[in-house]
């Protein structure tokens, strides 16, 4: 069974039940699945379709949860990106992976990124339409 069809099998079962905390936040099944396809719809849009790879900055919050998911259910693969490494063992990874997107959860790592991959964008930048996307999973 794959991740995205355990995850959609567990938040079928309990869709009430907390599936992620992160200090005082709480997400329950049924509102990651909602944000995770709803963010799935944009990075589709962006391009993001089977095994194309996403690079993702960022810190281990809900969002960049929700993204993970996401990336997945576009069909994409991610690539983590840890910030305090170098420019170039970064643009090097990048290169590799043949990365086609990058998202940042700040503008200062975007700026940065910026310099080493031409499609970077902040998960505000990517989420800012996420309310008008469709809860359901992208096909």
């Amino acid at each position: 069974m794959k991740l995205i069809e355990w995850f959609e099998h567990r938040a079928a079962q309990g869709p009430d039940a907390v599936a992620l905390v992160r200090g005082q936040d709480r997400l329950t099944y049924r509102e990651l699945q909602e944000r995770a396809n709803r963010c799935a719809h944009l990075l589709r849009a962006a391009g993001v379709t089977a095994e194309v790879v996403v690079g993702v900055c960022g810190p281990a919050d809900l969002n960049t949860s929700t993204l993970l998911l996401a990336i997945l259910k576009a069909g994409g693969t991610y690539l983590p990106l840890d910030p305090t490494h170098p420019d170039e063992r970064l643009r090097h990874m990048l290169h590799k992976a043949g990365t086609h997107l990058v998202v940042t959860h700040n503008d200062t790592q975007a700026q940065r990124l910026a310099t080493l991959h031409p499609n970077v964008t902040t998960w505000q930048q990517l989420t800012t339409d996420l309310h008008h996307q469709p809860t359901t999973a992208p096909p």
